[in-house]
């Protein structure tokens, strides 16, 4: 937040709830903060709260939202006395729960949620934009949204706030296309909480018991959204209050997003979602020039850069490439695979990097280094096998493979165990704790059909497995070029996931790679 102290905050929705908390957070943070609301004497009141040196940084100004007129005329006395808008927070919003959708004389409260929700957060935006315009701003525009602005949910008398709250997603995508369109670096941040403890939620019995963020969460959020460098841009974070669970995964879960003191846990599934500011983003899942490449939930906090795309998948297809070269002379080609999401998009893309001389005197034993590239040819993922044995007579010196991300920092490693029948490795995590383990089947020459590798948890639990598919009599007999599937849960540790799949790249060196089991197979 550094980058922002003495710049000007606007908050919207400033008397209470979330804008109220905002309000004194930024102020604490440095900035100087324009609390916009109808009630003004609440927002003074706030000043008692305060030391005085962040006291004296908050301004209160009247201003109804739902009036273009009293929006332009705000901006502009907030121009003149403060110089302009840097940081736009897009707070206000009301919800009418006394009516439905189909009660007589509605109008005028499903309207109030329209023009508050919606129209004034587009014209607050238009305006704090025309602000940074004019002084050449990169600024920031944060809208608080909802989790009812992505799914709908069944709750008597919300009528048409969800669909004002996804008005707010969809303008959300159109500002940040017309920010990019315009050439600056306007960062726009998309919060959407669950249900928040404010004066919005209704008293009653039926919220007694009920989960809620505080605004302290969201505010927390927000200011994680704001503090990040001006390269990286949160495009949407989700907050939802924990639930008890009966009882853990027996593996280990997808980390909790994690922001600075105040900020709520987000699983997986509300992680946010960032991009460089001014860069082009990938084009929308459908249109032709990507239809090959998975979109990628880009910048997740707390997971390495590139494995994003692990966050949104349970189960990935690797196709080893057909060498022509190999296939007619023998002569041993450096491996190349494409990774593949069950929808036939690419996620990654491996390439073997070791010397002629090493594949064809060590064959299949060969030590390598892998490099795993995403859709922009970036080093996600780097795999290390040093040359060891796999024999059961040699059970001081089996297979390992190291798994880095980013190359360098070790992130997981495979292990083989010492078994006289079957393969068994241990996925091991950083802290080299064995986190699953894979066994295999006694006989890894399978005839027309798939060979499973099934994953374990230390208790014994199946939670996943490693398949060498049947590619075909032709693929199979004359080429090494092998097809493989594997599967996890959806909420596994992302750096597992790619432990694991550095595990599919060992066993298809081991035990279907050109050597004596293929010629078995031959």
């Amino acid at each position: 937040m550094d980058h922002w102290v003495g710049k000007v905050a606007i908050v919207t929705g400033a008397s209470s709830g979330i804008g109220a908390t905002a309000v004194q957070a930024l102020a604490r943070a440095g900035m100087i903060v324009a609390g916009l609301a109808r009630r003004i004497e609440r927002v003074e009141e706030l000043k008692k709260h305060l030391p005085p040196e962040a006291a004296n940084r908050v301004h209160a100004f009247r201003c109804d939202v739902t009036s273009e007129e009293s929006i332009v005329n705000t901006f502009r006395t907030v121009d003149r006395q403060l110089g302009g808008v840097d940081v736009l927070i897009n707070n206000a919003g009301v919800s009418k729960q006394s009516c439905t959708l189909l009660t007589p004389g509605n109008g005028e409260d499903l309207r109030t949620v329209m023009d508050t929700n919606v129209m004034g957060l587009v014209l607050c935006s238009r305006e704090a934009f025309q602000s940074m315009k004019r002084r050449q701003v990169d600024g920031h525009i944060v809208n608080v949204n909802s989790i009812l602005g992505h799914k709908y949910v069944a709750f008597p008398n919300l009528n048409i706030y969800g669909a004002s709250k996804y008005a707010v997603t969809a303008i959300t995508e159109t500002l940040r296309n017309d920010l990019r369109n315009e050439g600056t670096k306007v960062k726009v941040t998309s919060i959407s909480p669950g249900i928040v403890r404010t004066e919005m939620v209704p008293e009653g019995k039926q919220f007694e018991s009920t989960p809620m963020l505080e605004a302290d969460d969201i505010v927390g959020a927000i200011l994680y959204a704001l503090g990040t460098p001006p390269h990286v841009q949160v495009h949407e974070d989700a907050a939802v209050p924990l639930l008890p669970q009966a009882a853990p995964p027996a593996y280990p879960a997808a980390p909790m997003v994690m922001g600075p003191p105040g900020y709520m846990p987000v699983p997986q599934n509300g992680m946010p979602i960032m991009t460089q500011p001014g860069m082009p983003m990938q084009p929308v899942l459908g249109q032709q020039q990507v239809a090959s490449w998975m979109p990628m939930p880009q910048g997740i906090p707390n997971c390495p850069p590139g494995l994003e795309y692990l966050t949104a998948v349970d189960q990935l297809l690797v196709h080893q490439e057909v060498e022509l070269l190999e296939a007619f002379t023998g002569f041993e080609t450096a491996n190349k695979y494409t990774v593949k999401n069950t929808f036939g998009q690419k996620v990654y893309w491996a390439v073997e990097d070791t010397s002629c001389c090493n594949r064809m005197c060590c064959g299949p034993d060969r030590a390598f280094e892998m490099k795993i590239l995403d859709n922009y040819q970036n080093e996600v993922l780097h795999l290390h096998r040093d040359l060891r044995c796999k024999s059961c007579c040699f059970p001081c010196c089996l297979q390992k493979l190291e798994v880095s991300a980013p190359p360098g920092n070790v992130i997981g490693t495979v292990v083989q165990k010492w078994s006289l029948c079957r393969p068994v490795f241990d996925i091991r995590d950083r802290n080299n704790e064995t986190v699953l383990t894979i066994r295999g089947p006694v006989c890894q020459c399978g005839l027309c059909g798939d060979i499973k590798f099934a994953v374990f948890t230390k208790d014994g639990t199946e939670v996943g497995k490693v398949t060498k598919q049947w590619s075909g009599f032709v693929q199979e007999h004359f080429t090494d070029a092998d097809n493989f599937g594997i599967n996890f849960p959806m909420d596994l540790d992302v750096r597992v996931k790619a432990t694991m799949l550095g595990a599919l790249f060992l066993i298809d060196y081991m035990y279907f790679e050109t050597g004596d089991n293929k010629k078995i197979r031959r």
